[in-house]
């Protein structure tokens, strides 16, 4: 089983615009602690990550186990996805083919940049 923990504090300490100082406060530890947790130089104890789950709202499991930062991604292309579906339904056939055809310009020029 993969251990995310450490990237997944940054991310979500990151995400929520706190500093290491800032959420060393919120679970009552030293920053340099926080900092070795998010490189990985450090296990945090079990209260500590009780902790920052509360903290953050993410199941201590996801906390862990789930790479967070994929997480939401996926969530940030459903809502892409949604948008882009909603407002298809108010294209005529041919502003549908134009979109089809930019879309696929731009597919091929990101394949030729790999």
């Amino acid at each position: 089983m993969d251990n995310y923990f450490a990237p997944n504090l940054k991310f979500l300490r990151e995400k929520d615009g706190l500093k290491q100082e800032d959420l060393a406060k919120i679970v009552g530890k030293d920053r340099s602690l926080i900092a070795r947790w998010e490189i990985g130089n450090r296990e945090a104890t079990v209260d500590d990550l009780m902790k920052l789950s509360d903290h953050f709202n993410i199941p201590l499991h996801d906390l862990i186990t789930k790479d967070l930062r994929l997480e939401s991604d996926k969530n940030n292309y459903s809502i892409l996805d949604e948008t882009l579906f909603s407002k298809a339904k108010e294209l005529t056939d041919d502003e549908k083919k134009a979109v089809i055809t930019v879309m696929n310009a731009i597919k091929k020029d990101i394949d030729n940049k790999k």
